[in-house]
């Protein structure tokens, strides 16, 4: 009875769910990337806060978030000596 006597409704749902499908597919998953950055930073700011510059802070930083990553050092040297 209530469907009936409502008024039926005047906009399109599929352009408003698609728009909020865009918006949450742009959200990350997981914050844990950022806070890990943002903590290795602190800790190693702390620990060379005068004693280097912001380069070599940087690749430092870089250095402590990826450290998952195995690096081969005999292929760094081989692309070094190529340069």
């Amino acid at each position: 009875m209530l469907y009936r006597s409502s008024k039926p409704m005047r906009f399109n749902t599929v352009p408003i769910s698609s728009s909020i499908l865009r918006i949450g597919a742009t959200l990350p998953a997981s914050v844990a990337t950022s806070e890990r950055s943002f903590s290795s930073l602190r800790r190693l700011k702390t620990y060379l806060r005068n004693k280097t510059g912001e380069e070599r802070l940087n690749g430092l930083t870089l250095l402590n978030v990826h450290r998952d990553i195995e690096v081969n050092c005999e292929d760094i040297l081989n692309i070094m000596a190529k340069a």
